[in-house]
């Protein structure tokens, strides 16, 4: 094709091949190339404009023109193709070896990595190994005291669950001894309104005897009265100076319902008591005072006696000694039970306390020879009683008869208990001035009616019920002595009253010696009232001591009650501490035994971490020694081959060196020829087209030329690099199989003491 077209310009145009436009194209476009083969030297570009010379010089046909010199230097540039082959094939290759090398270096940084990571975690794992090994032995010695001390608190709690159970039988032996208590407490009851049903049948016999008596004995001497004037008795009265009672004078003051059942002995004080006798005997010490305790009290196991405490503070700690079983799951009801308790024992006190007001404020008919003893049960009083057949006796006669079996000695003894230190009636024989006493008796009421107030009530300083013992017993000692005059008299009198002898005439003589027996028996039974008086303010100042001394004994039982309140509240107290130590001590064991399950769960995952990273770290040591070792050959072989080629290069560019200054020569003398020629020709003509050629042949050798040393200095710098850095490369190698070796010495040591650690645990 550029053959033809050649000839088809040549043969168009008439001028020669050299001169035609396609050869100039042809020629144009193989220096383009040449000129790209300078600034990029790449095979590809070479290969081009080697072509592209081809082509020029195929142009020629072997005719004389000026282009010889152009085909001369075109056949050179094709000669020089094979040298820009190899060095563009060694320029692939040397970037190839540059490529390899930097992936040796990365390998190599990888290993040194590795290396130092294994070393690294070696030396952590080492102290973290030896500390874990000593937590887990202080674990398990915390493990053994917390099983000491888990069993101590087992023994503890057993021991207070011991302790529990013995309370709740206790508490259930309290519950037992309160349901026996109050089944006793609703049978006095019983008992008591029996005894209180008795007491009122004969009161108010009594009562209405006695009243049908002061009838009698008021309407003799009213009849009598209008007569003879009585002012020696009046005389006789107020000489004694003791205010004058009327028939209607009330022998007991009459008191508000509410006052019948409280024990109120203060209101009854003696305000003025005559001295009895002028040897009065010495006071004595107080009763020692008991708590009421009744039949059915506790009798619960006492706890053995401790050491006696000191006198000021013996009742409190003998009270404190007794283990009172209570539970605080029931504390309430307890509480309530005690209150329970003490208001049916205040309650049997109050009642205890109405019954022997009742017996001490009552009248006593004391039938004679009262000074000689006392009648001892109510049988004997009943002798000195009037019977009145009534409908009311009749329908009390069986009642009466069954409670007159007891007396009112068993009646207040089984209210009071046995152990009781209360003042009751005595059974056994006494004198009358015995001041720990009360006489036996039953109480008689005040009768039905209500008496006038009496006009010398709020002058007397002596008390109402004092007043009220003696009326009766003058009453009673004066009827009966008025009963044996009035039926002498009568019998005397042929059966004739004192009134209808005062009308009948002559009997005037007969009636005033009545009338002065009369007298007499009244001054007789007002000497009996005076006796009876003193012996009953002498009773009154008694009962007073007896008052201020239960008074006492009432302050005791108080105090002694509230000992048994704080004794309760501070075994309640204990109680709720031991309760709640067993809570804490409990709480405290479940939390040691979470914390030692967590402790032991968290050594064995550490344990099982470190053994794992412990096998890590070997597989990590051993792949870091078979990388090293593949490393080690690779580079020993890279080395090895780097030096042959570097070897090799160098006689290769030896060589072409050699073969470049052989062109060179002959280029110069192709050049001084073609000097020769164009100098010629410019003699000659047409020399434009020359200059530029020569030109632009100076030029491309001087950039060969450049080109050529450039890149042999940089081919001599980069064998220098490449040995240098081989040289480096033995050396780092060297160093690395140094640290690899002593890598391998450290894990032999670590691993020897892991295992003899292991074989000693």
């Amino acid at each position: 094709m550029p053959h033809q077209l050649s000839n088809r310009a040549a043969s168009g145009s008439g001028e020669p091949a050299c001169h035609s436009d396609g050869f100039h194209y042809q020629l144009a476009k193989s220096l383009r190339d040449i000129n790209q083969v300078e600034e990029d030297q790449r095979f590809q570009t070479v290969a081009r404009a080697a072509k592209g010379l081809e082509d020029v010089y195929g142009l020629m046909d072997r005719r004389d023109c000026m282009l010889e010199l152009l085909t001369a230097i075109a056949a050179r540039w094709q000669g020089m193709l094979p040298v820009f082959n190899s060095l563009s094939k060694q320029r692939s290759d040397i970037v190839k070896l540059k490529d390899e090398l930097k992936q040796t270096q990365r390998g190599k940084t990888h290993a040194e990595n590795v290396a130092r990571q294994a070393i690294e975690t070696s030396e952590r794992t080492m102290p973290v190994l030896t500390k874990t090994k000593e937590d887990l032995a202080q674990t398990q010695q915390e493990l053994g005291a917390l099983k000491r001390v888990t069993e101590e608190y087992k023994v503890e709690l057993q021991k207070q669950r011991e302790e529990v159970g013995g309370l709740r039988t206790r508490l259930h032996a309290l519950k037992a001894q309160e349901r026996k208590q109050k089944e006793e407490i609703k049978r006095l009851r019983e008992e008591n309104r029996e005894t209180s049903r008795f007491l009122q049948f004969v009161a108010e016999s009594q009562a209405q005897a006695e009243q049908d008596t002061q009838d009698s004995l008021d309407v003799q001497l009213s009849s009598e009265s209008d007569d003879v004037g009585l002012e020696f008795l009046t005389s006789d009265v107020d000489s004694s100076r003791h205010p004058a009672f009327e028939p209607t004078t009330s022998r007991k003051r009459r008191r508000p319902e509410a006052d019948e059942c409280l024990p109120t002995f203060a209101s009854e004080t003696v305000i003025y008591s005559p001295r009895p006798s002028p040897r009065r005997p010495a006071r004595r010490e107080p009763l020692a005072v008991k708590p009421p305790i009744f039949s059915s009290d506790w009798n619960l196991p006492q706890p053995p006696a401790k050491q006696r405490k000191p006198a000021s503070r013996s009742g409190a700690e003998s009270l404190g000694d007794v283990g009172f079983p209570i539970n605080l799951d029931e504390k309430v009801a307890i509480r309530q039970n005690i209150s329970a308790l003490k208001h049916n024992i205040r309650h049997q006190q109050a009642q205890l306390a109405a019954l022997e007001n009742t017996v001490l404020r009552g009248p006593r008919p004391y039938p004679p020879g009262i000074f000689n003893s006392p009648p001892h049960s109510p049988a004997e009083l009943d002798l000195s009683v009037p019977q009145r057949p009534s409908s009311s006796d009749s329908a009390y006669s069986p009642r009466a008869i069954k409670i007159a079996r007891r007396s009112s000695f068993e009646a207040l003894q089984g209210l009071a208990g046995p152990d009781s230190s209360l003042p009751l009636p005595r059974r056994n024989n006494m004198s009358f001035g015995d001041e720990n006493g009360i006489r036996e008796g039953i109480p008689t009421g005040s009768g039905s009616g209500q008496r006038s107030d009496s006009p010398t009530r709020t002058l007397s300083r002596i008390p109402v019920s004092s007043v009220g013992n003696a009326r009766a017993l003058a009453e009673e000692d004066g009827d009966s002595t008025l009963r044996s005059s009035l039926s002498v008299s009568t019998t005397s009198a042929g059966g004739v009253s004192p009134r209808r002898a005062s009308f009948a005439p002559g009997n005037t003589t007969k009636v005033l010696a009545d009338l002065q027996a009369g007298v007499l028996n009244a001054k007789n039974a007002l000497e009996n009232t005076k006796a009876q008086l003193r012996v009953s303010q002498r009773q009154v100042s008694q009962l007073t001591r007896q008052t201020e001394d239960l008074k006492e004994v009432r302050e005791r039982l108080r105090l002694e009650n509230e000992g048994l309140n704080n004794v309760v509240a501070r075994k309640e107290r204990l109680l709720q501490e031991v309760l709640e130590r067993a809570r804490k001590a409990e709480a405290e064991v479940i939390s040691l035994k979470s914390q030692l399950k967590n402790e032991t769960t968290t050594s064995k995952k550490t344990i099982r971490d470190m053994e794992s990273s412990l096998t890590e770290c070997t597989a990590r040591t051993q792949k870091a020694e078979r990388e090293y070792a593949v490393l080690r050959d690779s580079i020993k072989g890279l080395v090895e081959s780097f030096q042959t080629d570097a070897l090799t290069l160098r006689e290769e560019v030896k060589r072409r060196e050699d073969k470049l200054k052989a062109d060179a020569e002959e280029m110069g003398k192709k050049y001084k020829r073609l000097l020769e020629q164009v100098q010629k020709e410019r003699e000659s003509g047409g020399l434009g087209e020359i200059k530029w050629l020569l030109y632009e042949n100076k030029r491309l050798t001087e950039q060969m030329e450049t080109v050529l040393k450039e890149e042999m200095g940089e081919l001599r710098s980069e064998v220098d690099r490449h040995a240098q850095e081989s040289d480096e490369a033995n050396q780092t190698a060297k160093t690395l199989a140094a640290e690899l070796g002593r890598l391998r010495r450290l894990m032999r040591q670590a691993g020897a003491v892991a295992a003899a650690e292991a074989r000693k645990s």
